[in-house]
Order: C-alpha cells, then structure tokens, then sequence
C-alpha cells in the first residue's frame, strides 16, 4: 500500500519537477521531456517508500527476536 501511495504521489512530484526542468536546464519542449520528467519523478517516490518498508521491516523483526 506505501508504494500506491508513493506511486500516486508522483503527479505531486512531476507537477514540480516541470517548472524546475524549465528553469534549471531551459527546457520549453514540455512535450518532448514529459515522458521523461514523469518516469523521473516515480524514483524519489520509490525510493522513500522502499527505506520506510525495510526500516518498518527491520525494527519488527528486531522487537519478534528479543
């Protein structure tokens, strides 16, 4: 369920990561590097929710084993 989550807050994401892209690298094409800026903004996403499943893990598994 933390992946949907994370998953269905990169609209969240992309709809900072455009006007970002715009200013820092003067991308105006938006329809070009939208496809590209939507697949990017799935990674940060992911990647908090995936650290926060293994840690939520790895401090059930400690609390079973004491």
């Amino acid at each position: 369920m933390m992946r949907n989550y994370a998953l269905t807050c990169a609209a969240i994401t992309l709809r900072i990561y455009t006007p970002l892209a715009a200013v820092l690298f003067g991308l105006t094409d938006t329809n070009d590097t939208f496809g590209v800026i939507a697949w990017i903004a799935w990674i940060p996403n992911l990647l908090v929710a995936e650290m926060l499943i293994r840690r939520r893990t790895r401090s059930t598994s400690k609390s079973l084993h004491v």
